[in-house]
């Protein structure tokens, strides 16, 4: 990848299990706007870009979905608390099969990634102390894990991105996430480990956008199942206008 990774000064420590959970949904709540700044940007008429509730024990936090690539990502509040990951019974599960089946492995690395809060001291005009700035990176999941898991697989130390730069690779290049196929069967491996759910591709819900041309936004649509999300994705609605959305704004240059 020719993305360089990005070094954070300062991580502060949050004192409560209750500051950790706010901080993760901030977390959340920042990426799902730098999303949607980004496919107006882009022009993407059609995404997922959903937190998947309940469903996030077996599978993960978050849906990110465009018409050709899918992934799972968990989300933290700072880095420090990866290690949590480790009192899930179905991730020590996961991490087993990692370890001992390369395919799962590699499917794994292709699918599903984590998202963590960041803190950067900076220094604002009128200000009379220095401030943090919050923002967020991405890795591959079973990196930023391994070190906190009995098994541990192979693996090599996972590169950190921003959302935009990782929203571009995911979108764009295509570098991140997998196609549909590929997609399903991580997300079979994963129901497998959850003997006693009847959770699968049929039963994951969320939010996707569709850009509306009639109206120059995105709507918000409720799907349920893989299949139903394709169908969104694949929708005809972004193009009930013939009017032209002014999206001409170039977006700004990533270092790449």
């Amino acid at each position: 990848m020719s993305q360089s990774p990005v070094t954070i000064s300062s991580t502060p420590r949050p004192q409560s299990d209750d500051d950790l959970r706010d901080i993760e949904q901030d977390v959340i709540k920042r990426f799902s706007i730098k999303l949607n700044n980004l496919a107006l940007e882009r022009n993407i008429t059609a995404y997922a870009g959903s937190p998947l509730g309940a469903q996030d024990t077996v599978f993960a936090d978050y849906l990110l979905a465009s018409t050709t690539r899918f992934c799972l990502i968990e989300f933290k509040a700072t880095k420090d608390n990866f290690s949590s990951e480790n009192q899930k019974a179905l991730r020590v599960e996961l991490f087993k099969v990692l370890a001992n089946r390369k395919a799962v492995l590699r499917r794994s690395l292709d699918v599903h990634y984590m998202c963590w809060g960041t803190f950067e001291s900076d220094c604002l005009p009128g200000m009379s102390t220095q401030v943090q700035e919050e923002s967020e990176m991405l890795g591959q999941y079973a990196p930023c894990v391994a070190p906190y898991m009995k098994a541990k697989p192979k693996l090599e130390k996972s590169e950190e991105y921003p959302p935009e730069s990782f929203a571009e690779h995911f979108f764009e290049s295509q570098q991140f996430g997998s196609d549909l196929k590929r997609f399903k069967r991580y997300v079979r491996d994963l129901s497998e480990l959850a003997a006693d759910t009847k959770q699968g591709e049929g039963t994951i819900e969320g939010a996707v956008c569709i850009y509306i041309e009639a109206i120059r936004k995105f709507k918000s649509y409720r799907f349920k199942g893989l299949e139903q999300l394709l169908e969104f994705l694949n929708s005809p609605n972004q193009a009930l206008s013939p009017q032209k959305p002014d999206r001409s704004r170039k977006p700004n240059t990533l270092g790449m």
